[in-house]
Order: C-alpha cells, then sequence, then structure tokens
C-alpha cells in the first residue's frame, strides 16, 4: 500500500503535513479520510515525492478498513493493509500515536498497532522516554 521507500521516520510523517487532509474534512471519520489520502498519494507519486507517498499511502492503508464488530479473529476488513506496513513505519507510527488530535486516527493507529503486535514495542518506547526524562 505504501510506495517503496527504505525508511521512513517521525520527521517524514510530520514534515508531510498529513493532518490538512483530517483539518479540511467536514465529517471526522477513517472512512472519509481514506479517499483523500489516497489522492494525495498519487498526487504526490506524480510529483515524484516517494517521501510524501509514503505518508499519505500509509495513512490511506491506515484509514482505508472499516471496523467489524463481531470479527473477533480479525476485526478490520478488508483485512490485508495492516500486515502490508513496514516495520520502520510502525516505530514511526508508534512515536507519534499520542500527539494525533483526531481521535479516530489515533484510535485506528493504537489498533492496528495492536494488531500487529507492536503495542509490545510501545512498552519499551515508553520506558526509553521515562529514562530519558529521569536522566536530565
Amino acid at each position: 500500500m505504501t510506495e517503496s521507500v527504505h525508511s521512513l521516520t517521525r520527521m517524514d510523517i510530520d514534515e508531510c503535513h498529513w493532518q490538512n487532509v483530517v483539518d479540511v474534512s467536514p465529517n471526522k471519520r477513517c472512512q472519509v479520510y481514506s479517499p483523500h489520502f489516497f489522492e494525495k498519494a498519487a498526487e504526490a507519486k506524480a510529483a515524484g515525492d516517494l517521501k510524501a507517498c509514503a505518508v499519505y499511502g500509509l495513512f490511506a492503508a491506515i484509514t482505508h478498513p472499516f471496523l467489524r464488530l463481531h470479527g473477533k479473529k480479525s476485526p478490520f476488513e478488508p483485512d490485508h493493509f495492516f500486515p502490508t506496513i513496514s516495520d520502520d513505519h510502525l516505530v514511526a507510527l508508534l512515536e507519534l500515536v499520542a500527539e494525533v488530535p483526531d481521535s479516530e486516527i489515533r484510535t485506528r493507529i493504537a489498533d492496528m498497532l495492536w494488531i500487529t503486535g507492536t503495542s509490545i514495542l510501545w512498552c519499551d518506547w515508553q520506558l526509553m522516554r521515562i529514562w530519558k526524562w529521569l536522566m536530565r
């Protein structure tokens, strides 16, 4: 789903200003954001901006699936999007999730991190942040 980029960092995500897609949307729902992220990814690809294409493609992949309330084994449909997200992208999202102002996307990122098993990394990351704060 995301364009082929070797790595994607939190800084890359921040520099892309992906929040503008959310800010201009009158209906604050992932299914509404998704087509706009796909459009922005296509625009960035056409302009040759592979980093922006990867960022928008990542958010398109996150916002595209819809929640199936009775799907215990696989709560999102279609369920093939989340496993395609690279480890680098997951780490960048892990660094970002707590600061995402939009509750829909913040929750979706947290769900995706949980489903992919990245939530285990979150504990390590939080401990690292606490350690750095204590060592100031």
